[in-house]
């Protein structure tokens, strides 16, 4: 069995199961949780930025005014109170600044976005191997993120609510209770995998069938 990540045989006492998404970012004991082949290696490289990326969601606006995503909240505030996260919280305030929005100022800060689309496509092709379409996760791929698109620009909002549409009139899969849901679009020469975790932070990935790099996680 070889890791989806640097596609080597995975050796003897180095097998991991890689939760897509990962275990924390559901309620302690979800049941049917995705797991895909890693070596402990690559799940142990891959573990900081999924707490990154957790941390950033959680700081955004559209899941903190869900009541029912508050655990995680609570999770990312004790997780930042540990000394090894000094470095985080004080990059994190000292980009802090104030935006203008129809229901008045708000205090707004900056991450690292290509991390975070980044991990995103990583995790939607992690999804395809789950699927059965493709065997590793280095296939090149591109996401955005639908939140990020302004309403004001036609052409943005036009591919937003096309993909909105798209989500409501498709069943999707669900994993965990409201945490996460996704779908898979196979193409002629590529797929395109729409995830919606939380059920407000929507990403949209497209994998091309053959291309592909082995990058270094």
């Amino acid at each position: 069995m070889k890791c989806v990540y640097c596609c080597k045989e995975i050796g003897e006492g180095e097998f991991a199961r890689e939760h897509i998404p990962p275990k924390s970012f559901f309620k302690r004991g979800t049941p049917n949780l995705i797991t895909i082949p890693a070596c402990r290696n690559c799940n142990n490289k891959k573990s900081s930025d999924d707490e990154l990326v957790l941390n950033i969601f959680c700081m955004s606006d559209l899941i903190s005014i869900n009541p029912a995503h508050q655990i995680h909240i609570d999770k990312m505030i004790r997780a930042i109170k540990r000394p090894q996260k000094e470095g985080f919280v004080k990059d994190i305030l000292e980009s802090a600044h104030t935006v203008v929005t129809p229901d008045g100022d708000k205090t707004a800060f900056i991450f690292d976005q290509e991390k975070i689309l980044s991990w995103s496509g990583v995790n939607a092709q992690g999804l395809l191997v789950h699927e059965g379409y493709i065997e590793h996760c280095n296939y090149q791929h591109s996401t955005l993120m639908l939140n990020q698109l302004r309403a004001t620009q036609h052409e943005e909002k036009i591919f937003r609510d096309g993909i909105l549409s798209l989500t409501k009139s498709s069943q999707g899969k669900q994993v965990g209770s409201s945490e996460f849901t996704y779908w898979v679009y196979p193409h002629e020469d590529s797929f395109v995998v729409i995830q919606c975790f939380y059920q407000e932070l929507y990403f949209v990935t497209t994998v091309e069938h053959e291309k592909f790099s082995l990058t270094s996680l």
